[in-house]
């Protein structure tokens, strides 16, 4: 709900879509590159990060999450195994760049700063899944649910105004 709340405007949602998996490709890069593996085992933080997203969002909503894994591997293909090493600052550049994006989209798109508190780590996390949900629900995924939620983005609305 709190997602929807701060993104009601179909292009400013349409640019999450964009820039939440390509900062998740981000993140994967740079743990696989510059963090160091665990225990010497070849099990790097990429892996921890890829599979801790992968089983929350599976407890947050099973079939989307479900759903959502093979893009998960896709996203972590890419960090690891199609970006390399040196192109470390094309991929600062490109997060910089879909971060300025994000931020312009919330203040000329929705007229209001992103939700920087009090979900910012949690923003991190789940705005990636979150995108997800929205794009199931435009091809109508669990309708009543997409309902429920869309009642409840009202009601919150109504409180705030």
């Amino acid at each position: 709900v709190s997602y929807l709340v701060y993104h009601r405007n179909p292009l400013n949602r349409l640019i999450h879509m964009v820039t939440e998996p390509v900062l998740y490709i981000c993140l994967l890069f740079l743990a696989n590159n510059f963090l160091p593996p665990l225990d010497g085992t070849g099990v790097n933080f990429a892996v921890i990060i890829n599979l801790v997203y992968m089983i929350s969002y599976i407890f947050m909503e099973i079939p989307a999450g479900i759903l959502f894994m093979p893009f998960m591997g896709v996203m972590y293909y890419v960090a690891v195994y199609i970006l390399h090493k040196e192109q470390w600052m094309w991929v600062i550049l490109i997060q910089f760049g879909c971060f300025a994006l994000l931020l312009l989209s919330h203040h000329f798109l929705e007229k209001k700063t992103p939700p920087f508190q009090p979900f910012l780590l949690q923003g991190f996390h789940a705005a990636l899944f979150f995108v997800w949900l929205d794009l199931l629900f435009q091809f109508g995924y669990k309708r009543h649910l997409h309902d429920e939620i869309d009642a409840l983005v009202t009601s919150e609305l109504k409180k705030t105004q």
